[in-house]
């Protein structure tokens, strides 16, 4: 929850960029569309696999961490309804993650541009913004800042660590992180059906 970024979630963003861009790298993308022609489709089942493996990965290590807890503790914890929401923000942020990871390898064609991007926006560009919003002259700024996408997407975790308190709240915040990750989705699934492999 301290942590800027959540473990689990950069860790399947970076498995659906390999997903997409070990293909254009090492050139198997040309083998893979000989046996599977229909582009979309390839596209429909890498996202599924990706997905499915991302909501794995995050089950497993909530799994793990209650565990962990459990035995350190002492005591056996319970899952309350009080938590519900957190486990289901945690399988959307992890979900979401992967999934921009996926596309933007699609889009970008490859591993290097797409790791940038996903390291250097929530890292650098967002808490940039944020801190420029408190200069005067930049305090437009400020009406940006709840709608920052990865800071978004880390208050689905409810931990508020996103640079505001916003009246967006959890959901609507993971609206705006889900608009990011379906444009990056669309935009490459129509230039993956157009451009050459």
């Amino acid at each position: 929850a301290l942590s800027p970024l959540a473990f689990t979630a950069v860790l399947m963003a970076i498995v659906g960029i390999f997903a997409a861009g070990h293909e254009y790298r090492y050139g198997t993308i040309q083998p893979t569309l000989t046996a599977v022609p229909r582009r979309g489709l390839l596209m429909l089942a890498k996202i599924l696999i990706v997905a499915l493996t991302a909501v794995a990965v995050a089950v497993a290590s909530m799994v793990v961490n209650w565990v962990v807890a459990s035995v350190l503790s002492g005591d056996a914890l319970t899952v309350g309804s009080a938590i519900i929401d957190d486990i289901l923000g945690f399988l959307a942020l992890t979900t979401g993650w992967s999934l921009l990871g996926l596309g933007l390898a699609f889009l970008l064609r490859g591993v290097p541009s797409a790791l940038v991007i996903i390291f250097v926006t929530p890292l650098v560009v967002e808490p940039l913004i944020a801190a420029l919003s408190n200069v005067p002259a930049l305090d437009w700024l400020g009406g940006i800042v709840p709608y920052l996408p990865f800071a978004a997407g880390q208050r689905m975790l409810g931990t508020n660590q996103a640079f505001v308190d916003t009246d967006l709240g959890r959901w609507g915040s993971g609206a705006v992180f889900g608009v990011l990750i379906t444009l990056v989705l669309a935009v490459a699934w129509v230039l993956f059906r157009r451009r050459d492999a």
